[in-house]
């Protein structure tokens, strides 16, 4: 491990404890080169798409097609991540199983949801945040490495602002993206499935991210001050007090729970 003024920052999902791929299954040189720039344009596609995307709906002219570049930048540059960590498909249930349970994985998974589904623009941001500190990243070691200076900016860049972005990030997911599934579910404007979907996606990630647990700590921290005493207005009433206290009980219990990985 490099010392702390040497550390590089690598925003997640995609990170290096994710299984590796077997031997076999370990692309050659060339190929790994080739799918190292395949990655890279991939996460370039999906900053351009997303932001062609937004101005389109800033401008009232809301363009699907820029939506679809954004999710298959997206699903190129995880699936990339997906293959170097695991191979070639496999049809075993371990292969599966497994897959199931990476976060690169589930990422890649979601995308694919999102780009057959009505655009919801707000899913984006997630992605685009990643992306952004990724491009970066391989800026730094693969395109500028005549340039110190500049790698050395970059690198200062990426650790002051990683870990707010990789909050804001858990924030866009839970605040932006959650409460506009649920909001559309109840104007029908989006299904109950998206919302079960999204659901489970952030059950994962409350156990794969230290941002994604803040931001629920937070959530009810603020919601416990508002509705339960001492602290809660002496209007509300037991009733209510005692409803938030069962969904708090069943939503902690959902979320919680271990998530068993299965070996390869």
């Amino acid at each position: 491990m490099a010392t702390a003024a040497e550390k590089k920052v690598t925003p997640p999902p995609e990170n290096s404890s994710i299984p590796t791929a077997t031997v076999e299954d370990e692309p050659s040189p060339a190929i790994d080169k080739t799918l190292k720039w395949v990655w890279f344009a991939g996460h370039a596609i999906t900053i351009v798409g997303t932001l062609l995307y937004l101005l389109s709906v800033v401008l009232f002219r809301s363009n699907r097609l820029f939506y679809v570049i954004a999710y298959l930048g997206i699903i190129t540059s995880y699936a990339v991540i997906v293959y170097r960590a695991f191979g070639l498909p496999k049809e075993h249930k371990p292969y599966l199983s497994r897959l199931l349970l990476d976060e690169n994985a589930i990422y890649m998974f979601l995308a694919m949801y999102w780009i057959i589904t009505k655009p919801i623009a707000i899913t984006l941001a997630p992605y685009a945040i990643y992306s952004a500190f990724h491009i970066a990243e391989y800026a730094r070691v693969h395109l500028l490495h005549h340039k110190p200076e500049t790698q050395r900016m970059l690198k200062d860049q990426n650790e002051k602002y990683y870990s707010r972005a990789m909050l804001l990030a858990a924030e866009v997911e839970i605040y932006g993206v959650m409460a506009r599934l649920i909001l559309g579910a109840i104007t029908f404007q989006s299904s109950a499935f998206s919302v079960l979907l999204f659901a489970h996606f952030l059950r994962l990630r409350y156990h794969m991210s230290e941002q994604t647990r803040n931001v629920f700590a937070s959530i009810s921290d603020r919601l416990d001050k508002l509705i339960l005493p001492p602290q809660a207005n002496k209007k509300i009433p037991p009733a209510v007090q005692k409803a938030y206290n069962k969904m708090k009980v069943l939503l902690t219990r959902y979320g919680g729970s271990p998530i068993r990985r299965k070996t390869m």
